[in-house]
């Protein structure tokens, strides 16, 4: 995903000579034919990652439109005062676009972890963040974002996962969704008749989504969540107040995603009988953990309702 989305920018900044590329010291392969096409366009600065932020910024104010990519932790811990500062609070639109999602690194150690990027750019009101499911996804979202030049982070994944090809699901359009943007998607389960059993998958992690498969296939529908806006939150809380059963699935740390969503819930007189949520535990990894053990043998449920 990080290498179709990387050569997918390489060939926007060919149409829009207002992109801008700041590499720390990453994609700095992928990239390399940018780089000596457009060397003022394209720049490695290297591990200075508030740096970029703040650049970034300025470049922003000055009508460019600027694209950071670097790992999850070294951009969202790294440089979380100057995004919360010189991006969302100055209204200063850029794209960034990590890689690493939550443990993709996990060998390398804590360093390398990052699974509260998404409750912290929630925190400060973020107001679009994707992790889409495939490669195809990505692409779709990035050109959406580019064409509009909005403020938005694009945190992807080594794995993906295509829930359509699950073949006892099938895709049902959603009313709410008329925007070009897609944040939700619904697939219902052929052998279903009733509406007792939901499963939502945020993305993008896969280890953790395939080993939920028993879930998936014990329920009457499933929806997947690649864009988290506020527009989201309404249509999500919409769907899971249909059903008496509700399993959300989390590949990373679920607190924001929970208070948003149950904040909404409550407005409502009908609610699902039980609502759970699987996720990792917060514990602290060190290196010594697998990404597939850390899902496998550290998620725990958390029951909101």
């Amino acid at each position: 995903m990080r290498n179709t989305l990387l050569k997918s920018i390489s060939e926007k900044i060919n149409l829009d000579n207002k992109l801008i590329v700041l590499l720390g010291d990453l994609g700095v392969f992928q990239m390399k034919d940018a780089m000596k096409k457009y060397p003022s366009r394209v720049l490695n600065f290297g591990v200075m990652e508030q740096t970029m932020i703040g650049f970034s910024a300025g470049l922003a104010s000055g009508n460019y439109y600027p694209i950071i990519y670097s790992i999850t932790p070294f951009l969202v811990d790294r440089a979380y005062e100057q995004i919360k500062l010189d991006l969302i609070y100055n209204k200063n639109n850029a794209l960034i676009l990590s890689a690493g999602a939550s443990y993709d690194y996990s060998t390398l150690g804590p360093t390398h972890h990052c699974p509260h990027d998404i409750t912290n750019l929630l925190s400060i009101n973020h107001p679009l963040i994707s992790h889409p499911f495939t490669k195809i996804e990505s692409v779709n979202i990035l050109n959406l974002i580019l064409q509009n030049k909005e403020q938005a982070y694009i945190r992807i994944s080594s794995s993906e996962l295509d829930i359509s090809k699950y073949s006892k699901l099938e895709k049902v359009e959603l009313k709410s969704q008329k925007a070009n943007l897609i944040n939700l998607e619904k697939f219902i389960s052929k052998n279903s008749l009733s509406n007792d059993k939901l499963v939502i998958l945020f993305g993008p992690d896969s280890i953790l989504l395939k080993d939920c498969v028993e879930h998936i296939k014990d329920s009457d529908a499933v929806i997947t969540v690649s864009v988290i806006n506020k527009k989201m939150f309404k249509d999500l809380s919409e769907e899971i107040n249909k059903f008496k059963r509700v399993l959300i699935i989390i590949p990373y740390e679920p607190s924001q995603i929970i208070f948003k969503l149950v904040s909404r819930i409550n407005t409502f007189k009908n609610k699902p009988n039980s609502i759970l949520v699987l996720h990792p535990k917060p514990d602290f990894y060190d290196s010594s953990y697998e990404k597939i053990d850390i899902f496998r043998k550290y998620t725990e449920e958390t029951k909101i309702i």
